[in-house]
């Protein structure tokens, strides 16, 4: 498939990048993204966590730097 050639030819943060332009392009159109039935139990066991205190939240933009800085480590 040429888009998988092209996927293959991206470093880390472009292949990065590009999901998150993905992402976003989905999320525009959230109906037709069907959720599969383990997100309700994943999302249930979370909620459980949080509220025994074995979870914490952090802003997505924390996140995604906190990631990027585990996944493009030298």
């Amino acid at each position: 498939m040429v888009v998988m050639d092209a996927v293959r030819g991206m470093n880390t943060a472009e292949k990065l990048a590009l999901l998150e332009s993905l992402w976003d392009d989905l999320r525009h159109n959230e109906a037709a993204v069907p959720s599969p039935d383990w997100h309700a139990e994943a999302l249930a066991e979370a909620q459980a966590a949080f509220a025994a205190g074995r979870a914490s939240f952090a802003e997505w933009s924390q996140a995604k730097e906190r990631l990027r800085r585990e996944l493009l480590r030298p």
